[in-house]
């Protein structure tokens, strides 16, 4: 068949149903009711894989829909009261008595995320979108230097135009970044977020309330601090994230568990229990971490596989919906000027970085995340520099410390903490992931590529994984010396593992059929 007139099975393929893709496909097909959209989501249902607790900025789905589907969002409640606190080794909470404008949260919307996308998904079906769970994209499928769609589950998926929404360090945006240039940011570097969700005893009196905090338990130029949320009388959200820049010698876990021995963090949680778990990837480097085109050829990068992401304002969600809008208008309107003699849907111009409408406030704060590379003081001076220069000083821009893996023997004393790993309190903590196996017979979708190349590594996965599901081997005579044991049962899906492992000895696809952790 001539490829002027090639059949596909879909004119728009969006691999990824959260709130980025789905705002892309709803725009895509508002904007040419005539195509043919579809959404992949690897998860048994919209919104599983998605960790609840985020702080959202509604313009941005204010110009994706119309005024009746906007005032039936589930936004949850709104922000009354935002504060930043230093937490000190004695159990000190200092609260900062002043932050940037970007940094305050009143007023804005305490979302939780899998409703929210649920919701997004019930709008894009009603404009005939197909949104089908349960169906993982294992690779893309190229013609040249196109992409001509995806396969799932061994069956081919052809498509005029894909958008890649499967959230940071995904493995098919990784392969597509490696093909095509254009696509790959200059400097990404992500952090790794562990979530709990938390009955408490009601009523509080404080639901709307939320807090930042930094300082202990880390010391030394580590970078990350905790968050914790109330979405309701009766619940807060707990979580802390830790830039993956210095490696993890003491595990992400033991660092959460830490935090919250805090008295600040205790107090807030006295008499409650653990209700949810789940761990995430945040790519935190803001304008460097940002490819220079969303667009290129028929593909499209959406949300945080795009770094969309404000490390300033600690938010991301209203940047992954305002570009996949954007992104999505863009399509449709090649749709329409497609030459016939191309069967692929090639926006031009394409999408890029520069033209994004936050490009500015972004690229003022370039240099955020490079600045805490020396450390919390040098930082938080920069940003401050950085916000009352609006963007002039520190003039050009800094890379971001590196993702590159790091062995942890490489860390200073002064960036290590004493903490036992693997506290027995994990297993309890997974039992709250709601996970999914996968069924007898069936090959694990992680493991090791060659056990080979384990021999002398200094197994970093023992420790970053959030979820235990690589450990020393018990039979071998040395677990130094041995492959680690895989627990593929335990993956909580946030692709740390592919980012960190010292060697790049990590095979991770998506497992089929829904299999994996359900975060709502």
């Amino acid at each position: 068949m001539n490829a002027a007139h090639r059949e596909t099975d879909a004119d728009v393929v969006v691999v990824g149903g959260g709130t980025a893709g789905l705002a892309a496909a709803i725009a895509a097909k508002r904007s040419a009711p005539g195509l043919r959209v579809m959404v992949l989501e690897k998860a048994a249902g919209v919104g599983r894989h998605l960790l609840s607790g985020a702080i959202v900025e509604p313009a941005a789905f204010q110009r994706l829909l119309t005024p009746e589907e906007f005032a039936a969002l589930p936004l949850g409640i709104q922000v009354k009261k935002s504060e930043f606190r230093f937490l000190t080794a004695g159990g000190g909470a200092w609260r900062l008595p002043f932050v940037l404008p970007s940094m305050r949260d009143e007023g804005l919307w305490l979302a939780d995320l899998p409703t929210l996308a649920g919701a997004l998904a019930g709008i894009a079906e009603k404009l005939d979108v197909d949104v089908l769970t349960g169906t993982a994209v294992e690779e893309l499928i190229y013609d040249g230097e196109l992409v001509a769609g995806v396969r799932c589950g061994g069956d081919s998926l052809t498509a005029r135009h894909v958008v890649l929404a499967e959230g940071p360090g995904g493995p098919l945006t990784a392969e597509l970044a490696r093909r095509c240039p254009g696509l790959r940011a200059a400097h990404p570097c992500h952090a790794l977020a562990i979530r709990e969700m938390w009955q408490v005893p009601a009523p509080s009196g404080r639901a709307g309330d939320v807090a930042h905090t930094f300082g202990a338990p880390l010391k030394g130029r580590r970078y990350g601090g905790g968050f914790m949320y109330r979405p309701a009388e009766d619940r807060v959200v707990v979580g802390f994230a830790v830039a993956l820049d210095l490696g993890m010698p003491e595990g992400a876990f033991e660092l959460f568990e830490a935090w919250k021995q805090h008295p600040f963090v205790a107090q807030a949680l006295e008499g409650g229990t653990a209700i949810g778990y789940g761990a995430r990837l945040i790519p935190e480097a803001g304008w460097p971490g940002i490819p220079p085109a969303l667009q290129a050829g028929n593909v499209t990068l959406a949300g945080d596989a795009a770094g969309l992401v404000d490390p300033l304002a600690l938010k991301g969600v209203h940047l992954g919906v305002e570009a996949g809008r954007l992104a999505g208008e863009r399509i449709a309107a090649a749709s329409q000027k497609t030459p016939d003699e191309s069967w692929a849907i090639t926006p031009e111009p394409p999408l890029q970085r520069d033209n994004l409408p936050f490009a500015p406030a972004l690229r003022r704060i370039r240099n955020h995340r490079a600045g805490f590379a020396w450390g919390l003081l040098p930082g938080m001076m920069g940003a401050g520099l950085s916000f009352v220069s609006r963007g002039l000083l520190p003039p050009g821009q800094f890379a971001p410390p590196s993702d590159l893996p790091r062995a942890p023997e490489g860390q200073s004393a002064a960036d290590r903490l004493s903490l036992p790993p693997h506290l027995p309190r994990l297993e309890t903590a997974l039992a709250q992931a709601r996970l999914t196996a996968a069924r007898p017979g069936e090959p694990p979708h992680v493991g090791v590529i060659d056990p080979d190349k384990c021999v002398g590594c200094p197994h970093p996965c023992w420790h970053f994984c959030p979820a235990g599901t690589y450990a020393p081997a018990e039979s071998a005579r040395s677990p130094a010396e041995a492959p680690p044991l895989v627990h593929a049962e335990n993956c909580l899906h946030c692709h740390t593992c592919l980012l960190r492992c010292p060697r790049a000895n990590i095979r991770w696809q998506p497992p089929p059929a829904g299999i994996g952790p359900d975060f709502r």
